[in-house]
């Protein structure tokens, strides 16, 4: 199973990585997702005069301590240092999709399918991240529907792609034989 498990994680992390980077840089659906600020500059100003540090802010306050709230919601991820190069976050994106790849290879390692069955398998746990992950936060922060259906199908087709490696190179074993 171990040696299964690693080159699934691994295989299957750097084709979530090389997918992820298709994705951002080739395609145009992310991009064409964000709206622009009418004057950056200062919104950049006001963060950092009114966020003192990295974290995760939320207007208006109130809805988080008794569910209301008038005027402008948002949810700002904020790093008021954050580093001009690609490089490191690229590098903890790799770590984080091998370790992703992993848990999803351990998981194919178990169902015992074939490989079309393993492949949707991973594209069924694509559809269930996105369900998790993007709708609340369109549900509850008001991200834009386009934005939301962008990371969603993001999101089947980097467990499709995943699948499709990590069916490839972990063992094949008929149904209801044990692995060791």
């Amino acid at each position: 199973m171990w040696p299964s498990l690693v080159k699934g994680g691994i295989m299957g992390g750097l084709a979530m990585f090389l997918w992820g980077m298709v994705s951002w840089t080739l395609l145009p659906w992310h991009d064409a997702s964000f709206l622009p600020l009418s004057d950056e500059s200062a919104v950049t100003a006001v963060l950092a005069q009114n966020a003192p540090r990295r974290g995760v802010y939320v207007l208006p306050r109130a809805m988080l301590k008794d569910g209301k709230g008038d005027g402008p919601r948002a949810f700002i991820a904020y790093d008021e240092r954050a580093p001009q190069s690609m490089a490191r976050p690229m590098g903890g994106s790799l770590l984080i999709n091998i370790l992703g790849a992993l848990c999803l290879t351990w998981l194919l390692i178990r169902v015992h399918l074939p490989y079309g069955g393993r492949v949707l398998a991973a594209t069924a746990a694509g559809v269930f991240a996105g369900v998790v992950a993007d709708l609340p936060a369109w549900n509850w922060w008001g991200f834009s529907t386009p934005y939301t259906i962008v990371s969603f199908v993001d999101r089947v087709l980097g467990g499709l792609v995943a699948g499709l490696v990590i069916a490839w190179v972990i063992e094949d074993r008929p149904l209801g034989r044990p692995r060791p």
